[in-house]
């Protein structure tokens, strides 16, 4: 019993620790302006030290969300609290 418990609570710090994506790691962030990501640094270095690839992009521009039926982001991040919706 304690072994089973001692191997439970091992196996789910191994995985909490690992903190991946299960669908991937290509993050999409959407900010106001980039001159924004200065404010949100130690995001960006946590998601990088995560093995992130996070790709800024300002909100007003279009982006590409899939190309040949194929999503190009996993996650999508809006960071952009001057967007008014219609």
């Amino acid at each position: 019993m304690r072994a089973s418990i001692l191997l439970s609570t091992l196996a789910m710090a191994l995985v909490a620790n690992a903190a991946h994506s299960l669908t991937g790691n290509r993050a999409l962030v959407l900010l106001d302006t980039l001159d924004d990501a200065a404010n949100y640094i130690d995001f960006w270095n946590d998601l990088q030290s995560r093995d992130y690839n996070v790709t800024l992009h300002e909100i007003s521009s279009p982006v590409e969300l899939s190309k040949y039926d194929r999503r190009v982001f996993d996650h999508l991040v809006f960071l952009a609290p001057q967007m008014k919706g219609s």
